[in-house]
């Protein structure tokens, strides 16, 4: 009788590799030859989409898949006048991918993402679709793999790179992945099938990365890491990924509405949360908040003397506050309206020390580690479940 063990090793996995390009001049060949070069048992097959390169990348690109053509799809944005964004390339070249090779299933597929500055280790795909092929059908389904990086240049973004590599559990990648992307998105791999029940990325979120991984962490998704460096991850000023840059109130704005979405309307509506940190960014979460959850902070926990001997942090209006305004747009409401002193009332809410009984669980963190500041060692010493009982933010 076969087995699912037998079956599984027999089903044959293929790797798509998607590589959105724009201006990529000084990087594009030797993406191209990492990934061209890959070793083991791995079907490849590449897309590659030039999002209207004014430099030389396309007749580079074009020279050095010379000799790949059967494995390599090419095909470009025609439209001269303007990129279209990184998330639009990325859903151009699978479009282009599907029609190329429509024998590709989305049970037997892989989706693998790469970007023109990077450059990946030559066993990457064949680690990564072992572990597919190691797996039982619906962790491979529900699993998003991605993996450690180096930082190219070599020191370009330290702290970064050593909060990134050093999650490596889900449950810390699920505590932290508020703060940031906890899978750096150049290192993914995920089943076609999954990307296809997501509905893929969404072309209109300018993190359209962390949206993705949200929607798939809130849809029963799993994270798994790679602890080795699987990937190059490549940084300068013209990187396709940076895309000249994400403002900080857009990442907020991101961040703060999945947040509320995927924890704050999962707890019982009267229960309470606290926030650790007064600072600026604490602050800046809270203005972020919808009011009825700006209602439901018990308090803002501070070690800092400081701050402490304030007692009371004082709420404003939300028409005066110009995150409450950009927020409410993005979740597609009129902006705050301005209302008069008899219709809207003050809260105050207190700030207390860490050891104060109003300091329990759930937290927000909105302090920033890696500051040599002891906040690690104070949130440790809690001993609170990461991604249950508190949450990272910065």
């Amino acid at each position: 009788m076969e087995t699912e063990t037998s079956k599984r090793d027999d089903e044959k996995l293929v790797m798509l590799v998607i590589i959105p390009m724009y201006n990529a001049t000084l990087t594009i060949v030797n993406t191209l030859n990492s990934v061209l070069t890959s070793v083991g048992d791995v079907e490849l097959r590449v897309s590659v989409y030039d999002d209207g390169s004014t430099d030389d990348s396309l007749a580079l690109a074009t020279h050095a898949i010379r000799n790949d053509l059967h494995r390599v799809e090419l095909t470009r944005n025609t439209d001269r006048m303007r990129a279209c964004g990184v998330a639009h390339a990325r859903a151009q070249a699978l479009s282009a991918a599907r029609v190329r090779w429509s024998e590709l299933l989305p049970t037997t597929t892989v989706l693998a993402f790469v970007d023109a500055d990077d450059t990946v280790r030559n066993d990457r795909f064949s680690k990564q679709l072992e572990f597919f092929r190691n797996t039982d059908p619906q962790t491979r389904r529900l699993t998003l793999v991605g993996s450690a990086f180096q930082r190219i240049p070599i020191g370009a973004t330290p702290r970064y790179e050593n909060w990134h590599n050093n999650l490596k559990t889900d449950e810390q990648m699920r505590c932290h992945m508020f703060r940031e992307c906890v899978l750096a998105m150049p290192t993914w791999a995920v089943l076609l099938a999954r990307y296809d029940e997501l509905n893929g990325f969404n072309t209109k979120e300018v993190c359209e990365d962390l949206d993705f991984l949200y929607r798939h962490v809130a849809a029963d998704g799993k994270l798994y890491k790679f602890e080795e460096k699987l990937t190059n991850y490549g940084f300068s000023a013209t990187s396709v990924s940076l895309g000249g840059g994400v403002k900080w109130i857009d990442l907020l704005s991101v961040r703060v509405r999945h947040f509320e979405t995927m924890v704050l309307d999962k707890m019982p509506q009267d229960q309470k949360f606290v926030i650790w940190g007064c600072g600026r960014d604490a602050r800046r979460f809270f203005r972020a908040l919808r009011v009825q959850d700006q209602q439901r902070v018990r308090a803002f926990v501070e070690i800092d003397k400081k701050k402490l001997h304030k007692g009371v942090f004082h709420t404003h209006p939300p028409y005066r506050c110009d995150i409450a305004a950009r927020l409410a747009r993005d979740r597609g409401l009129p902006p705050p309206a301005k209302k008069t002193a008899s219709t809207w009332k003050q809260v105050s809410i207190p700030i207390v020390p860490a050891n104060d009984k109003l300091a329990v669980p759930p937290v927000v963190a909105c302090v920033t580690l890696d500051r040599d500041n002891g906040i690690e060692d104070d949130l440790e010493a809690t001993g609170w479940n990461l991604g249950v009982d508190i949450y990272q933010f910065y």
